[in-house]
């Protein structure tokens, strides 16, 4: 295994790449700048980070009034938020204060 990484500093592209004898040399793990958002199906959304799209593994989840609310934990940028409704999908960056009721109201 050899890791390869670019020079300049805005770049940050690096990858590693897997030879063996007799064979052309494959990469096998490869971290691009820019990472392509990930194509989903309309109804599911997508629920990648907002800075970066990158998905990232559910750590709590949170069932209020408003939805079920899970917070994720991007990699590269941190924890967000993901808020499922019976309409879809939303994401977040931070988790939304809920309006106070009103208990007076009928």
């Amino acid at each position: 295994m050899m890791f390869f990484r670019c020079d300049v500093p805005t770049c940050r592209n690096h990858f590693q790449v897997f030879s063996t004898e007799g064979q052309k040399p494959r990469i096998v793990a490869e971290s691009p700048h820019k990472v392509p958002k990930p194509v989903l199906p309309a109804k599911l959304g997508n629920m990648g980070c907002p800075q970066c799209g990158r998905y990232g593994p559910i750590k709590t989840t949170i069932d209020r009034r408003d939805g079920y609310w899970r917070r994720h934990q991007c990699v590269t940028c941190g924890p967000y938020y993901t808020c499922e409704k019976e309409d879809g999908v939303s994401v977040h960056q931070r988790l939304k204060n809920i309006k106070a009721r009103d208990i007076n109201a009928a």
